[in-house]
């Protein structure tokens, strides 16, 4: 077994905190955790509980290869400093655009936009009124239709004359829409995404490029003096992102 390459340590408790308990607990509600009770951690002379929301590692500490950054009182994660995405790849990725974020290394970002014709979620082909349509699964509904809004929103700037990646959005709004498309594809929290540096300001647009695709509307765009528009008319902007004949579950690496 090799040493958990993330780790929670909680000062003075034997136990994980109430408050942390359903990280320590996998999609179907079974305990997913490795423990070391009255360990030693970042705060010297003090011993608390270790713990790991991973099975088949060594909960430990040992400073000289992790960073430890206390996200509240009483509350720290820890991350081996050579770990890589993979370690915290879902069992079912969704595909996209691999991007570089703040570590440096590149992580799959899924297209979620429900009118790119490579959106990567999973979508049902639901008949209503008597007709065909294909709709996004309803747990993924509120990220697609960000994701159409947000494309709407670029495609908009764009055609009027404004940069794509000025973004409608205050840099918390950001963190938090990066958070929840990141977990989309690895099992980790806002936290310990900032404990592992993914967070820098120079993501935050790759990021929403590779959720929007913004890499085929952009093309799409660039042809539209050549071909007329390249939406034909059948994607505007406020066309519901459930129900859009658009949308396909593959996606491209």
């Amino acid at each position: 077994m090799t040493i958990a390459p993330l780790q929670y340590w909680f000062p003075g408790v034997l136990e994980p905190p109430a408050k942390y308990a359903a990280r320590f607990l996998d999609d179907a509600g079974r305990e997913r955790v490795c423990l070391s009770r009255s360990s030693e951690g970042p705060e010297p002379g003090i011993r608390g509980c270790l713990a790991s929301p991973m099975h088949s590692v060594i909960a430990t500490y040992v400073p000289s290869v992790q960073r430890w950054d206390r996200i509240e009182p009483g509350a720290w994660i820890g991350v081996a400093r050579n770990v890589q995405p993979e370690q915290f790849a879902r069992p079912r990725q969704f595909r996209g655009y691999a991007v570089e974020l703040g570590d440096g290394n590149a992580w799959m970002i899924p297209i979620a936009n429900p009118f790119a014709p490579e959106c990567s979620l999973p979508a049902h082909d639901v008949l209503r009124d008597g007709v065909w349509v294909r709709q996004i699964a309803d747990r993924y509904i509120a990220l697609s239709a960000r994701a159409a809004d947000l494309s709407a929103q670029v495609r908009a700037a764009v055609l009027a004359g404004k940069a794509a990646d000025g973004l409608p959005m205050d840099d918390d709004e950001l963190r938090n829409l990066f958070a929840a498309v990141l977990a989309l594809n690895y099992d980790l929290t806002l936290q310990e995404m900032s404990a592992l540096r993914l967070f820098s300001p120079d993501t935050y647009w790759p990021v929403v490029a590779a959720f929007i695709d913004w890499a085929t509307t952009e093309k799409a765009l660039e042809d539209l003096a050549r071909q007329g528009d390249p939406f034909g008319g059948s994607v505007p902007p406020d066309t519901s992102a459930t129900d859009s004949p658009a949308i396909a579950a593959s996606g491209r690496e």
